[in-house]
């Protein structure tokens, strides 16, 4: 379906307590389905609310963005295992695509670590067999203005780049949006949004719909890579004052920490940074490692003109045939110069690639995480759940219902999972601990909120001074200041 007819769109948002989406927790849930059309479906569109577990604190900034706190959260909501199994319940069977405004960078990471904490799929939402697929407007919105600027109006910052924020967007287009970081009313901004661009640009709208798809990417990555000429691309690592966009060269296919990635050089900057490169000259990636070892940890691959697209994130990167050359112009891109750049690196290409896969091997290595420091709950990306502990993982929520205790006995292969279990456990069927638990549990909350407590007292007292003449701000936090209050 290319563009979409015969399948149905949900629509999320959400509103978190944090702001990283493996450590934070969410407060609320809000979504719409809308068929092929986006006409909104009767009966399936709401919004559920999430109780914070006792033993963790909100980000205080975060709150003063949603006004949602805590307290409200748990008045309104569910424990976390009971809003999971809600929001799986609003699902479709099949046929969906999941579309947000920033959803592939922050909502959908924030359900994958959502899903996987509660033992369930964190893949849910882009099942293939399910033919579940997601799609961001955000990464549209921006490719949409780079290429098509009279499509919509966009606001313009200080220092002369576009910005995308969803409220300036649908107050300069007059789109309905009356209560922004409100859920609900960010879900209808979006579709608002959405149907705007299919309206104006609809060929354009058919494309980016359908490179949504990781097959329909790579497929097309590979005609390009093939084509040996510059592309037209658009990424927040290109500069703003350009719409965030440049002509770069598909150049290989990457696998960066077990994800397929295309690497594009980027055709404004001298090539000789990256073949000249004192570090690159000897093709050997040992003394690229061994020269690096004194540097600060990390490298950053821009650094030397590199551009890494992933192939399922509704990345933007195109026939340059879509530009044409007064849009260029406008956008400050020099296509002599880019086809300049790209004959240099054409000529040196088995250098380039070298160059490419050493690099990117390097920053995998610099930036690995560290797991000493995370939680078992923060391990997701660390490898992918047997199909024999995905089978646990149904019994052992059966459990729940039905013989809770003997959850605390389930034991899988994965050692996260096991990990976890106490944890879901206490904070999601407290009522189900000893006397002894329950007192070592609250101890434990007790412990670790006190632990918090300094950063997160400082923070508010940070936001009091910078909101002293907003009185339903301070009203927020002098709540928020309670929560801190663990003896």
């Amino acid at each position: 379906m290319v563009n979409g007819s015969g399948m149905k769109f949900f629509f999320y948002d959400l509103e978190t307590f944090g702001r990283y989406p493996f450590r934070l927790r969410q407060a609320e849930f809000a979504y719409c389905v809308t068929d092929s059309e986006f006409n909104l479906i009767d009966g399936q569109s709401g919004a559920l609310y999430c109780a914070m577990p006792p033993d963790l604190l909100p980000d205080p900034g975060s709150v003063m963005v949603t006004g949602i706190t805590p307290r409200e959260a748990a008045e309104k909501g569910f424990r976390e295992n009971e809003y999971v199994k809600r929001i799986i319940a609003s699902f479709p069977d099949s046929n969906v695509c999941f579309t947000g405004y920033n959803n592939v960078k922050f909502d959908d990471e924030c359900m994958r670590a959502l899903f996987f904490r509660n033992f369930e799929d964190p893949y849910l939402m882009s099942s293939y067999f399910r033919s579940y697929s997601r799609l961001d407007i955000l990464p549209l919105v921006r490719a949409c203005h780079a290429l098509f600027p009279e499509t919509f109006r966009a606001a313009v910052k200080d220092d002369g780049t576009p910005s995308f924020r969803l409220t300036e967007l649908t107050d300069l287009n007059n789109l309905n949006h009356e209560h922004a970081h409100e859920a609900l009313s960010d879900v209808m901004a979006t579709i608002a949004v959405a149907g705007l661009i299919r309206k104006r640009q609809s060929a354009f709208w058919d494309l980016f719909f359908r490179m949504r798809i990781k097959q329909e990417f790579s497929a097309e990555a590979d005609r390009l890579i093939a084509l040996r000429r510059p592309a037209f691309a658009v990424s927040t690592s290109f500069p703003g004052q350009s719409s965030y966009s440049a002509l770069v060269l598909p150049l290989m296919k990457v696998n960066v920490s077990g994800a397929e990635k295309v690497a594009c050089l980027n055709l404004s900057e001298d090539p000789a940074r990256l073949l000249e490169h004192p570090e690159l000259t000897s093709f050997s990636m040992r003394r690229v490692f061994d020269e690096a070892a004194g540097h600060s940890k990390g490298i950053f691959l821009s650094d030397f003109n590199i551009v890494l697209f992933n192939e399922n994130r509704c990345e933007c990167l195109f026939d340059i045939s879509l530009l044409s050359k007064e849009r260029a112009a406008e956008l400050h891109l020099d296509m002599a110069a880019a086809e300049r750049n790209a004959a240099v690196y054409l000529r040196d290409i088995a250098k380039a690639k070298l160059a490419v896969r050493a690099l990117t091997e390097k920053d995998t290595l610099d930036n690995a995480p560290d797991t000493r420091k995370r939680s078992a709950e923060e391990c997701l990306y660390d490898g992918f759940i047997s199909r024999e502990d995905k089978e646990l993982e149904r019994y052992f929520l059966s459990l729940e219902r039905k013989d809770p205790r003997a959850m605390l006995d389930v034991v899988f292969e994965d050692d996260r999972l096991n990990r976890m279990v106490k944890p879901y456990f206490a904070r999601n069927l407290e009522e189900q601990l000893t006397p002894e638990e329950l007192e070592r549990w609250r101890g434990y909350c007790r412990r670790h909120i006190r632990a918090e407590s300094g950063a997160y007292l400082a923070r508010i007292s940070e936001l009091e001074n910078e909101y002293a003449d907003d009185s339903a701000r301070l009203a927020l936090l002098r709540e928020l200041r309670t929560l801190a209050d663990c003896e």
